[in-house]
């Protein structure tokens, strides 16, 4: 297993290899195919590299939510709920 890396929530029994380690293992072995070993590296990206971080891309959905709240201020804005006026003496 990786220095750092979380260890599984199922024990492995000795002998065995995680899958992680198993596409490790391939992906270093000089020996395995180029094409094999490309596979591996893409499998086993997603272990390595993080994604990027939450709403550095927004989706079309996420965007029309956003442009509907931006919409949703001054002239535009919804009026207040009725009874939340309070009666000046």
């Amino acid at each position: 297993m990786l220095p750092g890396a979380v260890p599984p929530a199922v024990p492995i029994p000795s002998g065995l290899l995680s899958p992680l380690d198993y596409m490790l293992q391939v992906l270093n072995d000089p020996k395995v195919e180029p094409e094999r070993r490309d596979r591996m590296a893409q499998a086993a990206a997603p272990f390595f590299h993080a994604r990027p971080a939450a709403g550095a891309e927004l989706g079309k959905k996420d965007r029309q939510k956003q442009a509907a709240h931006d919409r949703a201020v001054g002239k535009l804005a919804p009026p207040a709920p009725p009874g939340t006026a309070t009666k000046l003496n």
